[in-house]
């Protein structure tokens, strides 16, 4: 019910489970053949994966939080391409569908999972940007936000980090740097319960 394409992945192969630290990340031999959507991947700079993601109709991504966003300065940023009122994420609390052709962003190192009730399938671009010292992706995205836009924009998606920092002592958003550590951990204890693994999110 989800399956993920490949664009930007470990060693340029077809490996979307890779996201640890030290990862060498390449472009596949896919995204050659969509010189457009190459050209939009450019303009992120240097990035982390980058892939397609498809939720068929009725298909569900589980619970889930990815690992150490702020703390490897992770930026995960989602381009709906294909999308319906019925394909809703659920980040937290908050439940929201987004619209085609707008590009956004959402703390996915809190618990998060997407559900399809839509007829028709979701897709997404996913780009995991890499965003300290990023002057590609100031240039060609940030730049032009109005400055209080900018400066709350970067306190909550891009917030310093002490370098000896682990997710527990991470900063961000008041609250966040007790959510997320305890977030994984109940994850983790669910994964656990229920078999699998959550280390491909």
């Amino acid at each position: 019910t989800w399956k993920t394409l490949c664009l930007v992945c470990k060693d340029g192969l077809q490996d979307p489970a890779t996201t640890t630290e030290g990862t060498v990340y390449g472009k596949t031999q896919i995204l050659s053949l969509a010189p457009a959507l190459e050209r939009f991947v450019d303009l992120f700079g240097k990035t982390g994966r980058v892939r397609l993601s498809v939720v068929l109709p009725g298909g569900m991504i589980a619970w889930h939080p990815d690992a150490r966003v702020v703390e490897n300065g992770r930026l995960i940023l989602h381009v709906p391409i294909r999308s319906q009122p019925g394909a809703l994420t659920r980040l937290g609390q908050i439940l929201f569908h987004a619209p085609e052709g707008v590009l956004h962003w959402a703390d996915y190192s809190l618990p998060h999972s997407v559900f399809n009730a839509g007829a028709e399938p979701r897709v997404h671009l996913i780009v995991d940007v890499a965003s300290r010292n990023n002057e590609d992706l100031e240039r060609n995205f940030l730049r032009n936000l109005a400055p209080e836009v900018l400066q709350h924009f970067v306190a909550n998606a891009m917030p310093a980090v002490d370098a000896l920092a682990t997710e527990a002592s991470a900063v961000g958003p008041p609250g966040s740097s007790f959510a997320r550590p305890l977030s994984r951990q109940m994850s983790d204890a669910y994964t656990t319960l229920v078999g699998g693994s959550t280390e491909m999110l």
